[in-house]
């Protein structure tokens, strides 16, 4: 059951659409999330809202009902940065910005005092560890350019009871005694060694290739990574692909150098975005996305959860944190739908909802998503995610009661593991957009794509426009097939890498789009390669994309180059770029755009000079989102929002080539 709670913190004015309101304003699609929460023991809860996005957590209450609330105060200036529980069910842990530096406090919640627990201020700091067996003390990640420093603390009257510093490391791991058993190291080609300590010296045991999927190595990303050891410090946790085409979750058991495998999928890779007990570092629940997500309880009280939540809601759901005693967990629907989350109680099986965090969106009919799984002509298996507007699909099978005009979006990377599956990410409120226009939306994946093993990752290399857009070309004719798609309206849009893919499925196979959009490009697969020579990535790079060092590699990098085709374009199609762009840089949307205005083709480009890659700025994305639809609408017959204010700040983009092409971009803008 949804237990219905009176919250008394909901946001003044937030905006309330009559359900049947069709037309959803770009403005609410990409407005802030104005709610944020964590869980902690014995029913407490610390939460922040926000009128204007970018909530801070300042308050705490009690579940249900966010009863007994009372202010998270300091009395010392500052930005709360992060919340979270420690093993005394009376302290929370509160990082701060004072000064430049991060300072950590303990708050009492019994009495609203808090104590200053790092009274230096550090650079960078984060909660390592905490352990069951010390529930007043904290093992606290002090990080700067080249050390690693850990503080363990005692939360409570904060005195600082040891520190290590280990200047060589990556990460470095604790048992319950916080002590450190295991550590990570990178290596110069991008892989990692992982070390033990025996015997008072650091040894390497194991060893990880480089993860295509990670390559920046951040934490919870891709699919490789140690999630860290249990209390004895006889097991460590790995997510590990080596010798298996996907990635598992594995239990090291030190003693014997033996491994166990705790969770696997025979179609995609185990992520590393797990959730962890708080108090024993044990793995609670793991993730894997295909055509839905598919979510895995790895203790019988997890297992517990996962099911209850798919019985209430239907679909999988993230189980975003859990409170230190196991008795509050927070869980999210991956439903395509702005984010709502829920409190499950496991003692009485409620599901109390929380307010939502992007309010802007209540009251708007959004459209459905379903996933399917699509056969490519060599046998590949690739899932694809479905988005219809609200009343498209009558019995619900994700196949409209009757064809639509069809927009396929190809992600970034290709190899990246790319977050399709909730609202936080811009990736899905895109599709809803689309949708709500008139569209069907598909989000597709292609072969060089992370996370749906390594046979298909490795089948993407060196044919980014060759076999992968077959791929295109198979998924689109399968959804025409199926009764999707319209043949003769099919548009393609896509950022980076599927920047790429839609300019060269425009040019190397023009009779298949209607039209397309490309937005951080890149258009020579030559210059991808000249884009990263001399870097850590380059043999990265020359692997996934092509080797122009020899003959043969060089005469498929250009027969797989957009640039090298647009004489063959016969679609309009409409560049974006960001001009501060040092990953894909901007000379590849320029060198398009100028070849196909020599070639009198159809086609627009607009620059926002000041922009990055993935371009940070909301107003930027609405304004960007606004030109496009508007450009899909004169191609392929859906609707757009009239712009009104959203090219409002002109002067953040501009036309450098083709005006004409898109409606309302009159001479008024630059």
């Amino acid at each position: 059951m949804i237990r219905v709670a009176l919250f008394l913190f909901l946001f003044a004015g937030s905006i309330t659409a009559a359900e049947e309101r069709d037309l959803i304003p770009r403005s609410a699609i990409f407005s802030a999330p104005m709610f944020e929460m964590r869980v902690g023991s014995q029913g407490r809860i610390a939460f922040g809202s926000s009128a204007i996005g970018l909530p801070s957590i300042n308050k705490i209450a009690t579940i249900p009902g966010f009863s007994g609330q009372t202010d998270l105060k300091f009395d010392e200036r500052g930005q709360t940065l992060d919340v979270r529980s420690s093993l005394n069910p009376n302290i929370l842990l509160v990082i701060r910005k004072m000064k430049g530096n991060q300072v950590l406090f303990g708050f009492n919640v019994t009495n609203g005092s808090s104590t200053i627990l790092t009274p230096q201020g550090e650079r960078y700091l984060s909660v390592a560890r905490l352990s069951d067996r010390y529930p007043n003390e904290a093992l606290l990640l002090s990080e700067d350019d080249k050390t690693l420093k850990y503080l363990r603390v005692n939360v409570v009257g904060g005195k600082i009871v040891d520190s290590i510093i280990l200047p060589t490391f990556k990460s470095v791991y604790f048992d319950a005694e916080f002590k450190p058993v295991v550590a990570t190291r990178q290596r110069a080609d991008l892989g990692f060694d992982l070390y033990r300590f025996h015997e008072n010296e650091w040894e390497v045991f194991r060893t990880f290739s480089a993860d295509h999927t990670n390559i920046d190595g951040r934490r919870n990303r891709g699919v490789k990574q140690v999630l860290g050891v249990d209390d004895q410090g006889k097991t460590v946790y790995v997510i590990d692909n080596a010798k298996r085409d996907t990635s598992a979750l594995l239990a090291i058991h030190l003693d014997t150098m033996t491994e166990t495998v705790l969770a696997e999928d025979s179609d995609a890779d185990i992520l590393t975005d797990a959730l962890l007990n708080p108090g024993t570092g044990e793995p609670l629940v793991v993730y894997t996305h295909f055509e839905e997500l598919r979510a895995y309880g790895l203790t019988p009280a997890a297992k517990e959860v996962l099911r209850k939540s798919r019985d209430q809601f239907g679909v999988a759901v993230h189980v975003l944190d859990v409170s230190p005693d196991l008795t509050a967990w927070v869980v999210r629907p991956a439903d395509g739908r702005p984010s709502q989350d829920y409190i499950f109680t496991p003692a009485d099986g409620e599901f109390t909802p929380v307010p939502a965090r992007f309010p802007k969106m209540d009251g708007y009919g959004l459209g459905t998503r379903k996933g399917h799984v699509v056969e490519t002509r060599d046998g590949l298996r690739l899932p694809i995610h479905i988005y219809l507007p609200s009343g498209a699909d009558s019995d619900g099978d994700g196949i409209p009661d009757n064809p639509l005009p069809t927009i396929f979006y190809v992600h970034g990377g290709p190899s990246a593991v790319t977050t399709w599956d909730h609202w936080d990410g811009r990736n899905v409120r895109c599709q809803q957009l689309f949708a709500n226009r008139g569209y069907a939306a598909i989000r597709v994946e292609v072969r060089g794509t992370g996370g749906l093993g390594t046979a298909t990752l490795e089948a993407g290399y060196a044919e980014w426009g060759g076999k992968s857009l077959d791929d295109l070309e198979d998924i689109a004719l399968w959804a025409v097939e199926a009764g999707i798609a319209q043949r003769d309206r099919l548009g393609i849009w896509g950022f980076s890498y599927g920047g790429h893919a839609a300019l060269a499925a425009l040019t190397l196979k023009p009779d298949l789009f209607t039209c397309g959009v490309s937005w951080s490009a890149v258009a020579s697969l030559l210059n991808k390669n000249e884009d990263f020579a001399g870097t850590v990535y380059e043999e990265i790079v020359v692997q996934e994309v092509g080797d122009p060092s020899t003959p043969e590699g060089l005469r498929k990098l250009k027969s797989q180059s957009a640039l090298e085709h647009v004489g063959s374009l016969n679609s309009p199609v409409l560049l974006f770029h960001g001009g501060r762009d040092h990953l894909r840089p901007e000379k590849h949307s320029g060198a398009f755009a100028k070849r196909a205005q020599e070639l009198k083709k159809a086609a627009t480009y607009i620059l926002y000079p000041k922009e990055t890659h993935s371009f940070a700025q909301a107003s930027n994305w609405i304004s960007l989102l606004a030109i496009t639809e508007h450009f899909f609408a004169k191609h392929l017959g859906g609707r757009a929002e009239p712009y009104k204010r959203d090219l409002k700040n002109g002067r953040a983009f501009t036309i450098k080539v083709g005006r004409e092409h898109v409606p309302g971009l009159n001479p008024t803008l630059q």
